[in-house]
């Protein structure tokens, strides 16, 4: 993450200089384009935080599952790449195409074709999946990347103040997976999983226990 506190300590200190020496117009120069340089703190954020990862045996969803899948999302399966990783909580975690499991047995399953027989797991894929479904609506990897972070910036801030009313919440260990719940395109994935699993386990051979 050192080119993304770099950034950020230049911006802080650009503003500090300007705003502390009493020069309201220029001070104003410096938050006019603040929006854009932000847009662009988070995109580096991102891609640092996805470089982390070290995402291992990726390969694509086999055929069989694809074609039980797809009737559920406008965005095409066949271009989606699977593998071993996890973000910092050990979720799952998708960057556009590319989707990252913790689960070893989850991964060689989405590989191989065998059925998902495990409605979590299977609950798991479709959250993912969901999220090529929102980059492919936003754009673009840099536009999906920018509205994740600053999605969960917002959040952190709402649930900071939540926190102070219910100081237990992060020492309960809610943590970063208290915020990361609540941002928008999660609860969206989220909501979206929920509401097809029981139609993709009757409609396919997957999620038969």
């Amino acid at each position: 993450m050192n080119g993304a506190c770099k950034a950020y300590h230049e911006i802080c200190k650009e503003y500090e200089n300007v705003c502390k020496a009493g020069y309201k117009e220029a001070c104003k120069n410096v938050l006019r384009p603040y929006a854009k340089i932000k847009d662009e703190l988070y995109w580096l954020l991102y891609q640092e935080y996805m470089k982390s990862i070290g995402a291992s045996y990726e390969g694509a969803i086999y055929e069989s599952i694809r074609k039980d899948l797809q009737p559920f999302y406008t965005v095409s399966l066949d271009t989606v790449r699977v593998s071993l990783g996890s973000a910092s909580d050990g979720a799952g975690i998708t960057d556009c195409t590319h989707i990252h499991f913790p689960d070893e047995e989850l991964v060689h399953t989405l590989q191989s074709g065998e059925a998902i027989a495990n409605s979590s797991k299977l609950h798991c894929v479709l959250h993912e999946l969901k999220h090529v479904q929102q980059c492919q609506d936003i754009g673009s990897r840099k536009k999906y990347g920018v509205m994740w972070f600053s999605q969960f910036e917002i959040t952190l801030k709402v649930r900071i103040d939540e926190t102070i009313r219910d100081a237990l919440s992060l020492l309960s260990g809610k943590g970063a997976k208290y915020v990361h719940d609540a941002m928008p395109m999660e609860k969206d994935a989220e909501d979206y999983a929920n509401s097809i699993l029981d139609k993709v386990r009757s409609d396919t051979r997957h999620g038969h226990l």
